[in-house]
């Protein structure tokens, strides 16, 4: 069978991935801000922290979802028996 996968979890941190890419590429086209560490400014360091968080939720939430598949799911009928 395929694997039942919820993307839901997923939407909010591949959105603020991308979102980070960009502004990481339109800050090299800004000119106003002060290079703080090499050819990078602020905004360039808040992209790459903000891509750094994001991928960590997405790892995280992706081997989440792999360890719940593979838990055998059990029902406990307390009472009932």
């Amino acid at each position: 069978m395929g694997r039942a996968f919820d993307l839901g979890v997923l939407v909010c941190p591949l959105g603020q991935a991308i979102v980070r890419l960009g502004c990481f590429a339109v800050a090299f086209f800004r000119i106003d801000r002060p290079p703080v560490f090499g050819p990078f400014n602020w905004m360039h360091l808040d992209s790459i922290v903000g891509l750094a968080v994001a991928m960590v939720l997405i790892v995280y939430n992706l081997a989440r979802s792999s360890a719940s598949e593979q838990v055998p799911q059990t029902s406990c009928t307390i009472g009932n028996e």
